[in-house]
């Protein structure tokens, strides 16, 4: 099967900073930032692939679930970063503007991710058009993948300040999130976007124990099953192929 009209090529991951993490605990940071907005960048990339391809009913519907899966993960991210993380890291900096340009950049993509849930909400399997889909993400994902890059180096600016207590204010974020996320939907999509051989499987990323994973995997994971389907990744994170599309095994 050849591509389709609306076929996207695939946006580049970001790369993890070339830096000793143990140096300091802002390049710590940095690394597990970059491994979690490049989830994003993966699941982005699973949108724009089978937007195309999806035609039966039931797989339409599971998609549209797989993308509001997509916006409600990049709003909790946001989220804690806004209530807890930033705020934390302008008290260990004593810079009050330290994270206000992310702040406002999360502004700009804000208005796309509600179109796209609206129409991921409302649209039944019947009346979906991969046009209309695509053209509100062509609205946002540039801006959107430009900040995910963009926030790395803010992030890495950060080693000036003390790294035990930038380091120590992230983990309580990250601690806070998982805490918040739907355990149904938010689990099973971050562990499917998640790619264990990134960089030649040196990260260890997500820090979980494996019975986590398997609890998530087949437990959780089940109310939504089929919107996983469209995650990139098998939910201990190894890269696997296309079900529809040329490119499907």
């Amino acid at each position: 099967m050849s591509p389709r009209e609306g076929h996207r090529e695939p946006l580049p991951l970001i790369s993890t900073p070339d830096l000793d993490s143990k140096e300091h605990g802002a390049i710590a940071c940095a690394v597990e930032m970059t491994l979690v907005h490049n989830c994003f960048i993966r699941a982005i990339n699973s949108i724009f692939y089978y937007a195309p391809y999806v035609s039966e009913p039931r797989d339409i519907k599971d998609f549209l679930r797989f993308c509001q899966a997509f916006v409600s993960e990049i709003s909790l991210h946001h989220k804690t970063e806004e209530d807890i993380i930033f705020p934390m890291w302008v008290k260990a900096s004593n810079t009050p503007d330290l994270m206000n340009e992310n702040i406002e950049e999360h502004k700009t993509f804000e208005e796309g991710l509600h179109q796209l849930k609206q129409y991921t909400q409302n649209t039944e399997s019947q009346a979906y058009r991969s046009e209309d889909l695509l053209a509100i993400m062509d609205q946002f994902i540039p801006i959107l993948v430009q900040h995910l890059t963009s926030e790395i180096d803010s992030i890495l600016a950060m080693r000036k300040y003390d790294g035990d207590k930038i380091l120590a204010t992230f983990r309580d974020g990250v601690n806070a999130a998982a805490a918040a996320a739907t355990k149904d939907e938010q689990f099973p999509f971050a562990l499917g976007c998640n790619d264990v051989t990134f960089e030649g499987g040196k990260h260890k990323f997500p820090d979980v124990p494996w019975i986590l994973i398997a609890v998530v995997k087949y437990w959780f994971a089940r109310t939504h099953k089929g919107a996983w389907r469209f995650c990139p990744s098998d939910m201990g994170g190894q890269p696997r192929k296309p079900f529809l599309g040329p490119n499907a095994q």
